[in-house]
């Protein structure tokens, strides 16, 4: 007799939609820190708080794809604590504030970001899987940035690389590590051989 089916996410729907709701809170949160201190504009006519009504809804989408890039991924990686997720979505959230209230320091902010990344994902067990998943993400989310930028909906007052600033790569690096915290904690206990 084979094993029952496993689900495929650990969680119930209300624990699910509270996530959604957290993380897309923290990233517009985030962008609020770009929009307040200049780094980032919108062209849209209306704008509360600066931000067009679709940048939330526009997060909650980009939450399921980074959900989608670190699903098989995360089967590889340390079980998070209920600590860990918390620390890393503070880490990830102070890297993005930091970019609004610093980003006109690009290199500074960019060797930052790069080496805050570093020291942490060195000292994991799971080091290999967080850092290859961190350079997907870093290159799929500076690319998807590019093209949101491409089409004249919102842009960054600092373009060194092509329409983003040079340190957007490190900031994506900083959010990996709670990507794969986030989605291995959907995901539940492995199954042997995951």
């Amino acid at each position: 007799m084979s094993p029952p089916a496993r689900p495929l996410v650990a969680r119930s729907p209300k624990e699910l939609v509270l996530a959604l709701v957290a993380c897309t809170a923290l990233l517009t949160a985030g962008d609020q820190f770009h929009v307040q201190f200049g780094v980032l504009s919108y062209s849209s006519d209306f704008r509360p708080f600066g931000q067009p009504w679709w940048v939330a809804p526009s997060f909650a989408l980009a939450i399921f794809g980074f959900i989608l890039c670190a699903w098989r991924p995360s089967a590889h990686v340390v079980e998070p604590t209920r600590r860990a997720i918390v620390l890393d979505g503070a880490w990830f959230f102070g890297s993005y504030a930091m970019t609004g209230i610093l980003g006109a320091h690009i290199v500074p902010v960019t060797v930052l970001l790069t080496g805050a990344w570093l020291g942490r994902v060195l000292r994991r067990p799971d080091r290999r899987v967080v850092i290859a998943f961190s350079a997907v993400l870093g290159t799929l989310g500076t690319l998807g940035e590019i093209a949101l930028h491409a089409t004249g909906a919102c842009a960054y007052e600092h373009r060194e690389l092509v329409l983003v600033p040079l340190w957007l790569p490190a900031l994506y690096l900083q959010g990996a590590p709670f990507a794969l915290s986030v989605t291995r904690w959907l995901r539940g206990r492995p199954w042997p051989g995951c």
